[in-house]
């Protein structure tokens, strides 16, 4: 994912419309809830679709602008190109920036064979209205070949090349990070409930911060096997990390999941790490736990708990990994906010979500979270979150929904916490071949002990679809030809 998940907002995945269930059909990265996997082979052809809520951020300032387009060109069903260019402004700020984003993706495929490349061009000044698309101040090129290999066998190969600006506090001044990753993954996918298809894969991380440069190689092996309602899943993987500090870690994980007729499934994972550096060495593990209930296609409600134990090496000195580089802690794709290892820390977790769809226009949800995290690298705190959401269908093609977000946060035996409402809101429809869509954020943060609240909003209105009509193929995008594709933004 682009940006980090808010958990207490549902993460919906299908894949060729199926919707997929967490823990059972995919699950998440133990360090980075921004990465997923999924339990079984995924073919390259699938289409898969990711619907989440970001977690909100407080630094909107000023007033910002943004206007972009897009242009689409499609190669007879083998492929297509696609150019974006956004620019954004921020004033009423004492130093207002601007800047133009932009980016070219590409998708051919033909027979066994399949290509998809990306370059994006984000300067340091280009700002957005919200933490969005584009946010992000970097220089990238990546690409992916992918083969077919005989009835089963599949073999992708990846490379990312990254260039960003980080801001350093310093000395008020910017300086460059480079970040490569290349990977090679070989899948032989037989069918898993009458063998273990087997997944290997290799990838090599380097970064230079123009201070330290490191080095991160990996490899690893996963299978699976589905016996009637039980699905297991079993992977181990080795890192090595040379450079400024050298390092070795160790993973393995086993993950099965039972699903007990149509209402019910239930999943349970295990992981257990071992970290070697310095001379020194340490053992983690982490259990996850989740229960589903759905009785009808109207109602469903899902307990997970989870708890680890990340060991007792806090950390390895002096290593980047080019993760975490650049906007909010996420200026890389697929970037995350935490650390190599997080070490020396304990967790538990727990949350519930409920989902009723009330009548056929309106439809209702609710989460809870309890999440504690205590060790010696790390803030001994607890918080305590609570959404509420809806989505109502205001009838021809009209729609209404919003959600509430409350949280607080206590550290330890001290007296100081933490608070946060986040509420946003939008409404979207159409009116003949145009469509509109309007959305609102309220972000309140802030605490006790005389600590300020701050208030950030975001208001924004974007018209699209100026096409054929809501049946158009090239929705949200405007049909100029057959083959052709423009989509203005207003943002």
């Amino acid at each position: 994912m682009q940006f980090r998940p808010l958990l207490t907002e549902p993460v919906v995945i299908r894949v060729d419309g199926v919707l997929q269930t967490q823990n059972v059909d995919w699950r998440f990265d133990n360090d980075n809830p921004s990465i997923f996997y999924f339990n079984r082979f995924m073919p390259a052809s699938s289409n898969i679709d990711v619907l989440y809520t970001p977690t909100p951020t407080g630094n909107v300032t000023g007033d910002r602008e943004v206007v972009g387009i897009d242009y689409s060109i499609n190669f007879g069903g083998t492929g297509n190109l696609t150019y974006a260019q956004a620019f954004g402004r921020e004033t009423n700020t004492p130093t207002p920036r601007s800047g133009t984003a932009r980016s070219l993706n590409g998708r051919y495929s033909v027979g066994p064979w399949s290509l998809a490349s990306n370059y994006r061009d984000i300067p340091a000044d280009f700002v957005s209205t919200s933490s969005a698309t584009l946010n992000r101040n970097e220089r990238v090129l990546d690409w992916r070949l992918g083969l077919k290999a005989g009835k089963n066998g599949q073999f992708n190969f990846n490379n990312s090349n990254s260039s960003i600006l980080t801001f350093n506090s310093s000395n008020s001044t910017f300086q460059n990070t480079r970040f490569v990753r290349t990977s090679a993954d070989y899948t032989l996918g037989v069918d898993p409930s009458v063998g273990w298809p087997l997944t290997l894969t290799a990838g090599r991380n380097e970064t230079d911060t123009g201070i330290s440069r490191n080095q991160i190689d990996t490899v690893g092996v996963s299978t699976s096997r589905v016996l009637g309602g039980l699905t297991t899943s079993l992977s181990l993987d080795e890192q090595r990390v040379s450079g400024s500090q050298s390092a070795q870690v160790t993973n393995a994980r086993i993950q099965t999941s039972y699903r007990a007729g149509s209402e019910w499934d239930f999943s349970l994972g295990y992981g257990l790490n071992q970290i070697r550096s310095g001379g020194q060495s340490g053992q983690g593990r982490d259990l996850l736990g989740a229960i589903n209930y759905r009785p009808t296609d109207d109602f469903s409600a899902r307990l997970s708990l989870s708890e680890y134990d990340s060991g007792s090496v806090s950390s390895i000195p002096g290593l980047n990994t080019g993760f975490g580089a650049g906007y909010d802690g996420n200026g890389f794709t697929s970037g995350t906010g935490t650390t190599f290892t997080g070490g020396a820390t304990n967790g538990q977790n727990t949350s519930l979500s409920l989902r009723w769809q009330a009548n056929e226009r309106l439809g209702l949800r609710a989460s809870g979270l309890i999440y504690r995290s205590f060790g010696s690298v790390s803030s001994n705190t607890r918080t305590e979150s609570a959404s509420f959401g809806m989505d109502y269908d205001l009838g021809g093609g009209h729609f209404l929904g919003g959600d509430l977000n409350l949280s607080t946060t206590t550290f330890g035996v001290s007296s100081l916490k933490s608070t946060a409402t986040n509420a946003t809101g939008f409404i979207s429809g159409g009116f003949g071949k145009l469509a509109y869509r309007s959305s609102a954020s309220v972000l309140l943060s802030g605490g006790i002990v005389n600590l300020p609240k701050t208030m950030s909003h975001l208001i924004y209105l974007w018209i699209t679809n100026w096409g054929r009509g809501k049946s158009s193929v090239c929705r949200p995008i405007m049909e100029m030809s057959r083959d052709t594709c423009l989509r203005v933004s207003l943002i």
